[in-house]
């Protein structure tokens, strides 16, 4: 692979790169290993795939090896088609570490400060809600639909005033909308009552549901035994589940408020600004992420992470291969999320890399004695 740098500026890089053909079939021959269920090689899966490869794996270890340090995400434009038996000309794009950048935290940070609690409320709230998303529920009547109804209905296609189809007992979960489903509109329903007429279209042939029952998902009581099908934590007891849930929340929220607190010193300090070409990356990243960039607040979002960013990659440097302390709280997060998303979608790679770099942070305060307060 043949590369080249180019120092933007302190705070950004590009990284110009050509593979071979030769490397680039070899890449296609790994995926073809990896994905056996993928047999076209010019599928568009496929060259996703291949594309993985050469972002996440090739570039990225190319990247580790740079006398620069990347921060955040990277983006990749690629100059050719990516294909077989074809020369593969792209750039990567980020953010990287400024040299000699001196950041100054607080002294002292008064535990009254970073003082959090959980209502029981609250975590009786997010145990209704795991029980529910693990069908541990039973369905009540109600009069009317909201956002989180189950709807029966039955539905008739009419076209010109004669019928075409009907079809009985058809269910719609409103709080499960998703893109199988969202030829549905959730919001024809909502505010609808039994027997109401909901037009779900009206072009070529028109598609009327009828309204026959509206029912709302309520929580089981919580026992031992549900606690033991759960599978949580090596938790047993209901008793024993609701502490772990308040322990995690409040964990959670106490290590919000600390980075929070140390990112705002910073930012009311003036200790570092970005440069345009940063804040240009992020809104580019941001459209590329499909994100409207109108919603991505540069001063409380970027700009905070990319702090974060950077205090990471200091205190790793100043405590090289010590162990992060901690760690199985942010996996007991982890654990709690995909218990209340079903998936493990809802905590994401990127998601619990951030969130480690938060618990650096806090390591890097308690090590420095600038808090007095264990979590």
């Amino acid at each position: 692979m043949r590369l080249k740098q180019d120092y933007v500026s302190s705070q950004f890089h590009q990284l110009y790169f050509e593979l071979s053909p030769k490397e680039v079939n070899e890449i296609f021959e790994e995926v073809a290993d990896e994905n056996s269920n993928l047999t076209d090689q010019n599928s568009i899966e496929f060259i996703e795939k291949v594309k993985d490869k050469i972002e996440y794996e090739t570039i990225q270890i190319q990247i580790n090896e740079l006398d620069v340090y990347m921060i955040g995400p990277k983006m990749i434009t690629y100059l050719t088609d990516v294909k077989k038996d074809n020369i593969v000309l792209g750039i990567a794009k980020f953010c990287i570490l400024p040299e000699e950048l001196n950041i100054e935290l607080p002294t002292y940070i008064p535990s009254s400060f970073i003082e959090t609690n959980v209502t029981k409320e609250q975590t009786l709230s997010t145990i209704n809600k795991i029980l529910i998303c693990n069908d541990y529920y039973d369905l009540i009547e109600v009069s009317e639909v909201d956002e989180t109804s189950v709807i029966t209905y039955d539905l008739c296609y009419t076209n010109n005033g004669t019928v075409l189809n009907k079809i009985e007992n058809q269910t719609f979960d409103m709080s499960e909308v998703t893109d199988e489903n969202v030829d549905i509109d959730p919001l024809k329903f909502e505010k609808k009552k039994k027997d109401d007429i909901v037009i779900l279209d009206n072009e070529e042939v028109k598609v009327e549901a009828r309204i026959k029952k509206i029912e709302k998902k309520v929580a089981k009581e919580l026992t031992d035994e549900i606690v033991k099908n759960l599978k949580f934590l090596r938790v047993t007891t209901a008793t024993g589940f609701e502490k772990k849930i308040n322990e995690i929340y409040k964990f959670g929220k106490t290590l919000d408020l600390l980075v929070y607190y140390v990112t705002e010193f910073i930012i009311q300090n003036k200790q570092i600004e970005f440069d345009s070409y940063v804040v240009d990356f992020y809104q580019k990243y941001a459209s590329q992420c499909n994100l409207p960039t109108d919603n991505i607040d540069y001063d409380s979002g970027i700009k905070r992470m990319l702090i974060i960013e950077y205090l990471s990659a200091i205190i790793d440097a100043k405590y090289e291969d010590e162990n992060i302390m901690h760690v199985g709280k942010i996996y007991d997060e982890q654990a709690l999320a995909q218990l209340l998303d079903g998936s493990d979608l809802f905590f994401d790679d990127a998601f619990f890399d951030h969130r480690m770099e938060e618990l650096k942070i806090f390591n890097y305060c308690e090590n420095e004695k600038i808090i007095d307060f264990k979590i």
